[in-house]
Formats: C-alpha cells, sequence, structure tokens
C-alpha cells in the first residue's frame, strides 16, 4: 500500500504595509541650562562630602558616576530615527515589536512633544516614543485597529522617579 504525499505549498509571503511614519529622537531630549548643572554640581559636592564623612569613598564614587551619566544623557542629543506602524507591527528604526507583544497603547503630552507608550509583554513593560503633537489622531487611529487604547498604572518605582523629575526641574 502507498502513502500519497502531500503537495509542497510554498508560504504565503505578505508584504509589510506602512500606514503611519514619522521621524523623532530616539529619547525625549531638552537641554539643561548652565545654571542648572552648577545649582545641581553645588548639591552634589555637599551630598558627597556628608556621604564620604559617614560611609568613606565608594558610595561617593557611585553618586558621581550617576551624575555624569546624567549629564552626559543630557548633553549629547540623541539620535533621530524613523518609526513606523505597519501590519507587522511597530518599527524602531530596523527592530520591530510584533502585534503580539503589544498589549495597550496610550499617549501622554509633554511641554514640547507627544510620547507614545507602548504596554508590552516583555521586560520592561512599556516602550516609550516620542511623536510630534501634530500626529496624535492619526496615531491612535492606526493603533486602535490593532491594540486597545489603554494606560498601565504606573508602579511604584515609576511614581518615585516622577516625584524626583518634577522636583528636579522646579529648581
Amino acid at each position: 500500500m502507498e502513502i500519497p504525499v502531500p503537495e509542497k505549498k510554498e508560504p504565503k509571503l505578505v508584504q509589510e504595509q506602512v500606514f503611519f511614519s514619522w521621524q523623532a529622537y530616539l529619547r525625549p531630549f531638552e537641554k539643561k541650562s548652565k545654571e542648572f548643572y552648577l545649582n545641581s554640581g553645588a548639591v552634589l559636592a555637599v551630598v558627597s562630602l556628608i556621604i564620604f564623612i559617614a560611609e568613606g569613598w565608594v558610595p561617593v564614587v557611585l553618586l558621581i558616576a550617576l551624575s555624569f551619566l546624567y549629564f552626559i544623557l543630557h548633553n549629547v542629543e540623541p539620535e533621530k530615527v524613523e518609526y513606523k506602524i505597519t501590519n507587522f507591527g511597530v518599527r524602531i528604526k530596523d527592530n520591530i515589536i510584533p502585534w503580539e507583544n503589544i498589549i495597550s497603547f496610550w499617549i501622554e503630552e509633554e511641554k514640547d512633544y507627544n510620547k507614545l507608550i507602548l504596554g508590552t509583554n516583555f521586560i520592561p513593560g512599556k516602550m516609550e516614543l516620542v511623536t510630534d503633537k501634530k500626529d496624535k489622531e492619526k496615531i491612535e487611529s492606526v493603533l486602535k485597529n490593532y491594540v486597545v487604547k489603554q494606560p498601565i498604572p504606573p508602579s511604584s518605582l515609576e511614581k518615585l522617579a516622577g516625584w524626583f523629575s518634577a522636583k528636579m526641574q522646579n529648581r
């Protein structure tokens, strides 16, 4: 008895369709004033002196390293990249986040730009993309076809970081 062998079918290739694209910075960017850095440096010096007296030099080195990182991130302009919303997912430069990994989205308005926040099912749980204020309605209309518009409540750490950030901006 001969067993029939099924015919090999060629896989159907689907072309990627771009529904909307925009160019923006890779992360939010705002240059700080010289006065901000002078005030921050003075506070850092006082706190470092107190920590040095209480604990020694190791925590001071850590504090200085974190301050240097903050300085670099706020002085080096990030690259502009192209973001695309496609039928496969959201493409950032050459990387794609497939629709299966996106749980929800929402848009937060900032002073000079909007943040498109994608809730994801992988760590860190959400991604923030910089968008132009004028593109808000178009982005929402495209994304609503694929994912639900629903903000994820911030974690305790995010609340603390937001509070600290607000206090630093008021200086």
